[in-house]
């Protein structure tokens, strides 16, 4: 199957910026995880193997940009770091940013797997190679290591 990257570019560029924009530190994070996603998508379009929504494929690739992302050590960032946050409503994005990005990488994926997203509980299952069971539990701690993690700020 040929890929056409440049109507998937087209069609798709600003849904992936917008998702994630909701789970990254800074709207600059975000457009430098999309542009490596969609440089990463180019190279690979030729192995494209036609299985799946293209759309889903790219989300994939950033999906893993994102993760390489959190997995650097220096994530330690306070808010004074942050000048162009100037209302509350940024600063408390911020804040669930910040105890986002201190979850284990698991919690990180599986929560937004489910409600970034919007996968069930099979699909996060396969992606994650678990059982259902052990899904549906991975994503309760998440959702109570994120709870934890915002009541500590």
């Amino acid at each position: 199957m040929t890929l056409d990257i440049e109507s998937l570019y087209a069609d798709h560029s600003p849904a992936l910026s917008r998702s994630l924009g909701y789970d990254m530190p800074t709207l600059q994070d975000a457009e430098d995880i999309a542009q490596d996603a969609w440089l990463a998508a180019v190279e690979g379009a030729k192995g494209y193997r036609g299985d799946g929504d293209p759309e889903h494929w790219v989300n994939g690739i950033a999906f893993r940009k994102r993760c390489d992302f959190y997995r650097r050590p220096w994530r330690e960032e306070s808010v004074d770091d942050h000048e162009e946050i100037e209302d509350v409503d940024r600063g408390y994005t911020l804040e669930i940013r910040q105890a986002f990005s201190r979850l284990k990488p698991q919690y990180q994926e599986a929560l937004l797997l489910r409600y970034v997203y919007g996968h069930e509980v099979p699909e996060i299952q396969r992606r994650l190679g678990l059982t259902y069971k052990a899904t549906e539990s991975v994503l309760s701690r998440a959702r109570a290591a994120l709870k934890k993690e915002l009541e500590s700020d």
